[in-house]
Formats: C-alpha cells, structure tokens, sequence
C-alpha cells in the first residue's frame, strides 16, 4: 500500500478515498441492518428509501443500501467505544470533502487536509434526537489506495 503524494491527484484521490472509506465503515461496522426491529431503515418496497423520523424533524436510519444522495439526516454508526448511535450527514459530509461542490472548494478542502495536524477526526455520536451526544465517532482521514 502506498499513501497518495502526488498534489495533482490528491483532490480526487482525497474524495474518493473518502467515498470509499466511509462506505467502509458504515458497511462494515458493528451496526444494524436496515429493517432491524426497533430500528429504523429504508422500505424496500420503494424506489425511495423511507426513514423514521425524530421530533426535530430529521430522518435516521442506515445507509448501507441505500443511494448516495437518499441518505437519512442521521446515520447508524458505531462510537470508538463500541456505543451505537447516529452520525450527522451534514457534518460527516463537510468532514470528509462530500460536500465539495466545484473546483474551488475542492482545491480549498485539500489545502485544509494538508494542514491538518491530524489524520484522525471525531465526530459527536448521536442518539435519535440528533441533539444528545452519546460518544464520539472516528473518521480516518488518511487517504490510502492498494496497488494492483
């Protein structure tokens, strides 16, 4: 494995492996699947996935299945301390550059990822209420591709 140097690629890369990585632990990790009683998660008889959705109005549920863009307000994650709660969609996608709308932010998103001090953020878990925090979860900003 190798870490991605090169500036030209980085963007891309950074937003891919972000991509891929996320899609890594959410389809990975300890959490329920959708449909699991008591938990909320897209119906399959619709083209539309259809979430429960908290007094604040915001919808929850996993993401494993479920497109890109049709992702629920809060998704099903697992803490670093094994505690199950809900990541925000917005903050998740602001963190890992899934946001990035044009060239510029892109390029802006990368020079932030160079200045980070870290290749490790945490983000509040939550519970349903997309208010209380009940521990944190890791992103793993380190943006690493297997050659073949």
């Amino acid at each position: 494995m190798r870490t991605l140097t090169n500036p030209s690629r980085t963007s891309t890369a950074l937003l891919l492996a972000a991509g891929l990585a996320l899609g890594g632990f959410f389809a990975g990790s300890s959490v329920a699947g959708a449909g699991s009683a008591g938990e909320a998660g897209p119906e399959s008889s619709s083209s539309v996935p259809t979430f429960a959705v908290n007094d604040r109005g915001q919808t929850y549920g996993s993401e494993f299945g479920v497109p890109f863009e049709d992702r629920p307000d809060l998704i099903q994650a697992e803490g670093t301390d094994g505690t199950e709660g809900y990541v925000s969609r917005e903050l998740l996608d602001e963190v890992t550059g899934a946001d990035v709308a044009n060239p510029q932010e892109a390029i802006e998103y990368q020079e932030a990822q160079r200045r980070a001090t870290t290749n490790e953020v945490t983000v509040p878990l939550l519970a349903r209420d997309g208010v209380t925090v009940v521990g944190e979860f890791a992103i793993d900003m380190n943006p690493v591709v297997t050659e073949r």
